[in-house]
């Protein structure tokens, strides 16, 4: 009897263990000063501070006096969306789109005073098309 007790116990003890694999920790996208990542140049690949864990999210780089310098948006380690770069003044100097460290798609350059001097169109890496 002792032995069906113990047999019990132990089949709905492991019928709760659950034996599938645990789901990744996905780490949510985060903000920092562009300054704080580090390049790892073998792997071509940005961090905050963890080598085992590639920056996702967005960094911007400020003036001392408050003014951006730049903004860019960062996907396990790589350039991935927009990087704008801004003027001494604050208005936006280019904007270009990456995909995973590869200029794709609009690049944009403008005047100090906003108006637009050059749109070229890239597909990894590689010019495309001249718009203007």
């Amino acid at each position: 009897m002792k032995f069906f007790y113990l047999f019990s116990i132990v089949i709905i003890i492991s019928a709760c263990t659950n034996t599938s694999k645990p789901i990744q920790n996905i780490e949510e996208p985060t903000m920092c000063d562009c300054n704080e990542l580090i390049l790892d140049i073998d792997y071509q690949r940005f961090y905050l501070s963890d080598k085992k864990q590639p920056f996702t999210g967005h960094c911007i780089t400020l003036k001392p006096n408050g003014k951006k310098v730049f903004e860019r948006d960062y996907l396990e380690g790589k350039y991935h969306g927009l990087v704008i770069v801004y003027h001494n003044n604050g208005e936006i100097k280019s904007t270009t789109q990456y995909d995973k460290n590869l200029m794709t798609g609009d690049q944009k350059i403008y005047s100090l005073d906003g108006y637009l001097i050059s749109h070229a169109v890239y597909l990894r890496s590689q010019l495309k098309e001249i718009i203007k």
